[in-house]
């Protein structure tokens, strides 16, 4: 049986694992699948042969396992183009990884800001700079076409792009990662449209029918996924969820076994606060990056994100980052009370009084609201640090408090 609202998959009552591309139902499959853009050649499945005793003289002929001598390996790689990174630091071109991240952290906006700044050639998280660009595939399960639309349009107007001009291809359904057909159509999506990186988000929904806390099933079934974007040269990165027990730190957070093994680069998202003002969410995340042939890295992303009239779906969405450095991280001796001073400021659309800071404390999740006189002083302290200003400074007029440019806003003109 065909989808009827997405002709071009099958579902997972139509996986057989006996299935022959010669059967007559690979016609009227083929028939369907060339409604979504080009028209894909029919999908090659590997026939694994059957060994037996009568074979063990004679040459197996097929190229599954890849055995090959070590210098015709060696010199392969002398003769391949040097290895580039696609992120600088972080993500080797042709490699497979991903990140797992607390809920509610904003998990797709992060993939979605690699993917964007992969396609238009960039920074990731307006840090991490974008040396191999190239065009993107996303599958995004967690969202619609409305959703992917208003988001991607934020992200790319911060960073100066036209999310409708970027060499991306997007479907909101994720291949089943166990489903040699499902496998097969990515494989002919990337030969048809080859993509420098391949993302996919979440990993929970591509996972149906794998027992997850199983190392060698969850490794089994990442491995064919990987090899479709191997063998092509495209990067894989995947966006994965942190377990609900609370248990482990860093990549040991991932729901499940097998993905940080797996991984060549994991990170991990944890949320260290958060403030709503009004339509601003303000959110500060800690990530930690960790991988082979890459040095640990970790660091403060400070995210900001509103809408012009939350009340309206289609009013536009805003998107901006505040990536601290090491420095600025180490140096981070502001009181408690300043924090949530600085948090309420970043949240803001507008300058605050002192009255509507302390509206605004009163409302940030914390059990102590905080005194006029409490709030004038870290005020105070953080104009002399150079992180509030008064816009309002004259004498007998009321103080407007609002914290200077960040320094990427420049980029979000």
């Amino acid at each position: 049986m065909i989808d009827e609202d997405h002709p071009w998959w099958w579902t997972d009552d139509d996986y057989d694992p006996g299935y022959d591309p010669a059967d007559d139902h690979i016609d009227a499959w083929a028939d369907q699948h060339k409604a979504y853009n080009a028209p894909p050649s029919k999908p090659a499945l590997a026939a694994v042969p059957e060994v037996t005793d009568e074979d063990d003289d004679k040459p197996v002929e097929h190229n599954l396992l890849r055995i090959e001598p070590v210098a015709e390996m060696v010199a392969r790689v002398d003769a391949a183009p040097p290895r580039q990174w696609l992120v600088r630091g972080i993500i080797i071109s042709g490699t497979y990884g991903g990140f797992a991240a607390e809920d509610t952290s904003g998990k797709s906006l992060a993939a979605l800001d690699l993917g964007i700044n992969v396609a238009a050639g960039g920074k990731w998280l307006d840090t991490f700079e974008v040396d191999d660009p190239g065009p993107v595939l996303m599958f995004l399960g967690e969202g619609d076409d409305h959703e992917t639309t208003r988001r991607g349009r934020a992200i790319s107007q911060f960073y100066g792009h036209n999310f409708e001009d970027l060499p991306i291809r997007v479907s909101h359904r994720v291949p089943k990662l166990t489903n040699e057909i499902h496998i097969a159509y990515v494989r002919e999506e990337i030969a048809a449209h080859p993509p420098r990186l391949v993302i996919l988000d979440p990993l929970y929904l591509a996972m149906t029918g794998v027992k997850t806390s199983d190392l060698a099933e969850v490794g089994g079934a990442l491995a064919p996924i990987q090899h479709a974007c191997q063998d092509a040269g495209a990067t894989l990165w995947i966006a994965h969820h942190w377990n609900k027990t609370g248990m482990g730190t860093g990549r040991s957070r991932s729901t499940g076994a097998g993905f940080p093994e797996w991984a060549r680069v994991v990170g991990s998202v944890n949320v260290a606060a958060r403030v709503s003002i009004g339509a601003a969410s303000l959110v500060t995340l800690e990530w930690e990056i960790v991988g082979n042939s890459i040095a640990d890295t970790r660091l403060k992303i400070r995210r900001k994100v509103w809408a012009d009239d939350p009340a309206d779906l289609a009013s536009p969405l805003h998107y901006e980052l505040h990536a601290a450095t090491e420095d600025e991280a180490d140096q981070d001796d502001r009181s408690p009370a300043q924090r949530r001073i600085l948090a309420v400021l970043c949240a803001a659309l507008g300058p605050l009084t002192v009255r509507e800071i302390g509206d605004a404390l009163a409302e940030d999740g914390h059990d102590m609201p905080l005194k006029r006189r409490t709030i004038q002083d870290c005020l105070k302290s953080l104009a002399e640090f150079g992180e509030a200003v008064d816009d309002n400074p004259e004498k007998g007029h009321t103080a407007h408090w609002s914290i200077p440019p960040a320094p990427s806003s420049e980029s979000a003109a």
